[in-house]
C-alpha cells in the first residue's frame, strides 16, 4: 500500500489530537468562566438565521433506545452538534438531547460539578437564565435535516437560543475535551503499528 508523504505529514500533525498540556490548558480556560460562582451570558440576543452549530431547538421528537433495544419517541429540547458548514451540505444533523437535573440520579455535589462543566460528556450552559438542564454527549445521534427544516417552517419546532461567541467557544472546548483528549497510554501502546511504503516521487 502506497501513501503520499504529504498525507502522512498531515496525519502526523494531527495526532495525538491534543497534548495533555493543551488538555489541561483547555480545562483551565473553562474554569475561568466560573470565577466567583457567577453565571454569564452565552446566548445570542437573536437567532443566527437557519440552523447553526450550538443552536438549542425545542420540541424535537427524538428516538430513545432502551437497554433492551426497544425504541420510544420523546419530545426533547436538543443541542445542535454538527458543524454549521456540514449542516449546509449534509442530509443529517447531529444532535444531543437535553435532560433536566431531576432526570438523573445526581447528588448536590455532582450537580455543582455538572454546572461547572467538569463532566466530559455533559454540556451545561451557565447562562444568566439559569436553566436547569444539560446536553448529554453520550446520547448524540443524527436526525434528517429535512425534519428540522419542515418543523421550523411549520412552527412545530423553535430555535430557542443561538450561542454568542463566548457560548460557542465554551461548546468547542467541551467537544474538544470530550472527543479529542488522548486515550489511555496503555491502550495507545496496544495499538498495532503499520509500516508504510511511502511514495517519495
Amino acid at each position: 500500500m502506497i501513501f503520499d508523504t504529504s498525507f502522512i505529514d498531515f496525519v502526523t500533525s494531527l495526532f495525538p489530537s491534543i497534548s495533555p498540556y493543551v488538555q489541561e490548558q483547555t480545562k483551565h480556560s473553562l474554569e475561568q468562566f466560573y470565577e466567583h460562582g457567577k453565571t454569564f451570558e452565552c446566548y445570542n440576543t437573536k437567532s443566527l438565521g437557519g440552523i447553526c452549530q450550538g443552536d438549542i431547538v425545542e420540541n424535537v421528537k427524538v428516538p430513545i433506545i432502551g437497554m433492551d433495544g426497544s425504541i420510544n419517541i420523546a419530545e426533547r429540547t436538543v443541542l445542535i452538534i454538527s458543524n454549521s458548514c456540514d449542516i449546509e451540505n449534509d442530509d443529517y444533523i447531529l444532535i444531543a438531547p437535553f435532560y433536566s437535573f431531576n432526570e438523573g440520579d445526581f447528588s448536590q455535589s455532582q450537580i455543582t460539578e455538572l454546572k461547572n462543566n467538569r463532566f466530559f460528556g455533559k454540556m451545561y450552559f451557565p447562562d444568566v437564565s439559569e436553566e436547569e438542564m444539560f446536553a448529554d454527549f453520550s446520547h448524540i445521534q443524527s436526525l434528517p435535516k429535512q425534519y428540522f427544516d419542515d418543523g421550523i417552517k411549520n412552527e412545530r419546532m423553535h430555535i430557542k437560543h443561538s450561542l454568542n461567541l463566548v457560548g460557542f467557544y465554551l461548546l468547542l472546548c467541551k467537544l474538544t475535551i470530550h472527543f479529542m483528549r488522548p486515550e489511555d497510554k496503555q491502550l495507545q501502546s496496544d495499538r498495532e503499528h503499520i509500516d508504510f511504503i511511502l511514495d517519495e516521487q
